[in-house]
């Protein structure tokens, strides 16, 4: 049986790590961003003006 090259499953760790990172630092920016859905008019939905924590605004 042949013995595996360390060189590759190092270089397959790194891709992974990689990938795994870079998926969290989307989360971390997506949920920064804080979307408003807009309808066509522009305006928010009626769903994100009930959940509005200032209303005044």
């Amino acid at each position: 049986m042949r013995r595996r090259s360390p060189a590759l499953i190092y270089c397959l760790a790194f891709a992974s790590a990689l990938f795994i990172g870079i998926l969290i630092y989307v989360y971390i920016l997506t949920k920064q961003a804080n979307p408003i859905m807009l309808d066509e008019h522009g305006r928010p939905t009626a769903s994100l003006r009930l959940l509005d924590r200032n209303p005044a605004a």
